[in-house]
């Protein structure tokens, strides 16, 4: 396989990852435990932090978009776009996570560090 095709690959993987994750999330699919799910309601949530990360989200599903087309601005908006997800969750306080949510998040930061790597350091970044 070239390297063209593993990046065209990586990002439908890492673009139905993250679209689960986020329906799943807008959905409120839990696989957590009753008493842990109500307790995770009562917890604060800042609503303009809420808006600003599904902004980022839209921006970021989006940049996945362009960088399968290997458009240049796709590349700025996934590495900030993924930076500022990044920041979201440092600053929305505590999250509870079920298996699920955990596993996903998790495969999502993996993909996308491979795609940054990608970007930077492979063939790939002649494209852009």
């Amino acid at each position: 396989m070239n390297n063209e095709s593993v990046f065209k690959k990586l990002n439908l993987f890492i673009g139905v990852v993250f679209i689960i994750l986020i329906g799943k999330a807008l959905m409120e699919i839990t696989y957590m435990p009753e008493e842990l799910y109500l307790y995770s309601l009562e917890l604060p949530i800042s609503t303009g932090l809420v808006i600003f990360g599904l902004i980022v989200a839209l921006v970021h599903l989006v940049s996945i978009f362009l960088l399968y087309f290997f458009v240049k601005i796709g590349k700025m908006l996934f590495v900030g776009s993924f930076i500022l997800l990044i920041a979201v969750g440092l600053f929305s306080g505590v999250i509870i996570f079920d298996h699920i949510d955990y596993f996903l998040d998790s495969l999502h930061g993996v993909a996308s560090g491979a795609i940054i790597l990608m970007l930077y350091s492979s063939p790939i970044k002649e494209r852009f």
